[in-house]
């Protein structure tokens, strides 16, 4: 009994058979066929495809913004139904116009479909010790007042260039970090060579530095409170020595 192949199912006869040459020539022609479909869907020599006939396309399900994957074994007609899908994703979804209407963009894509974008203010206040910001008018102003080098918490320039070495930081002002004298500073007698010296106090008055106030002995003496002076052998008494005399006893 006659069996068919496989594959294009081209008559087998038995061995018993007779030769038949019906059978020889159909399976020549399912040959010459397969041939014929195999010439015409090669590739010419600069790799045209265009004449190509695919018997259908696989239809995908992946995402319109995945790009299209492919694995060794896959058929032809999977590999360009893939690359057809995408194309045809991407050219749906590309944007073809834009309009603006305040903060609203509108566009619109190739398949018909819009959307739209708010666009948002980007506002700034003030900075502080503890949050970033803008410089108000009133931190500008005293910026630029600060001198050119100046330095936070420094007595550079306080004495001038006099100073070997300006602290910064947290300073202990001294007096002689502004060129004064100490508190404990003190001159001798001889260091006094101009002015007048005032008494400490009137009417009551003590010279325990030296002032009198003057600038002649007759002024001094008034202003020290002495009025007069006297003189007697016997102890003075207060008509031989008023207030404010100066009594001399002698033998």
């Amino acid at each position: 009994m006659a069996t068919t192949t496989t594959n294009y199912g081209m008559t087998k006869p038995d061995v018993t058979d007779y030769y038949d040459v019906d059978v020889f020539n159909g399976n020549a022609d399912i040959v010459d066929a397969k041939l014929k479909e195999l010439e015409d869907g090669k590739l010419d020599t600069d790799g045209d495809a265009s004449n190509l006939t695919l018997e259908s396309l696989e239809s995908i399900t992946s995402s319109s913004t995945e790009y299209p994957t492919f694995s060794a074994g896959l058929l032809m007609k999977t590999i360009f139904g893939r690359i057809q899908k995408f194309l045809n994703d991407l050219k749906a979804n590309c944007v073809t116009s834009l309009s603006v209407s305040g903060k609203t963009i509108t566009y619109t894509k190739a398949g018909g479909g819009t959307g739209t974008i708010t666009t948002q203010d980007t506002t700034y206040s003030a900075a502080t010790t503890s949050k970033a910001g803008l410089m108000s008018a009133a931190d500008k102003t005293k910026l630029d007042g600060i001198a050119s080098g100046a330095q936070v918490n420094s007595v550079t320039g306080i004495k001038g260039n006099s100073e070997s070495s300006y602290r910064t930081g947290n300073v202990n002002l001294t007096a002689a970090n502004v060129g004064a004298a100490a508190a404990s500073h003190n001159h001798a007698a001889s260091n006094i060579n101009s002015g007048t010296l005032s008494v400490d106090r009137l009417p009551t008055v003590t010279v325990a530095k030296g002032g009198t106030g003057a600038t002649t002995a007759a002024a001094a003496r008034t202003n020290l409170g002495l009025y007069g002076m006297a003189s007697g052998t016997a102890a003075p008494t207060t008509s031989t020595c008023p207030s404010g005399y100066v009594y001399f006893r002698y033998e």
